[in-house]
């Protein structure tokens, strides 16, 4: 796979994930395809491009997504595209994996943050299927493509749909604990 313009997450160890060794990265900074770090225009462009493909996703199924396309409603040309990504998939990967640092934090907030005691229970639960049904209606057609991919077995996809999964189960680590011990 050829580097990309990908982000690079840390893990809580402070190593990167094992599919990054693949990527070229300054500190936090993401580099194009190229190996260029782009600067504040190019990243609006990249910006602009991960949009519209989100934007398409709502009506073109994955696997019909083209470089051409996601390029001229982005009104910039593919060879443009092609700085940023590989291909029409490699967008919908950055994508998904922002989606993971969107989502660690909203979904994990009220189950860490919320009242578990006997008498708040029932908002907090009622917070947390709020939030992660608002969650899914904002990013279902993504959502739908990383679970589909996770499906068919592409570890890629399997890896970013697991970071969702793991963040609302590290939100709840310690939830009750003292519910549980005292009650």
């Amino acid at each position: 796979m050829a580097d990309s313009l990908l982000p690079c997450p840390a893990t809580e160890s402070g190593r990167y994930a094992e599919d990054v060794t693949s990527r070229q990265v300054v500190g936090q900074r993401k580099r194009a395809v190229d190996g260029r770090v782009p600067g504040r225009r190019g990243l609006a462009t990249r910006s602009k491009l991960l949009d519209q493909t989100r934007r398409m996703l709502v009506d073109t199924p994955y696997r019909d997504l083209k470089v051409v396309d996601i390029a001229r409603e982005s009104a910039t040309s593919p060879a443009t595209f092609y700085q940023y990504f590989t291909d029409a998939e490699e967008a919908v990967l950055a994508l998904a994996e922002d989606l993971v640092t969107e989502g660690r934090d909203r979904l994990t907030r009220p189950v860490s943050e919320g009242d578990w005691s006997d008498a708040g229970a029932y908002e907090t639960c009622d917070a947390v299927a709020a939030t992660f049904l608002d969650f899914w209606d904002e990013n279902g057609s993504l959502m739908a493509v990383i679970d589909l991919a996770a499906l068919e077995g592409d570890d890629r996809f399997r890896s970013i749909r697991s970071g969702l999964l793991n963040a609302l189960h590290r939100g709840d680590r310690g939830c009750g604990a003292g519910e549980a011990g005292g009650g």
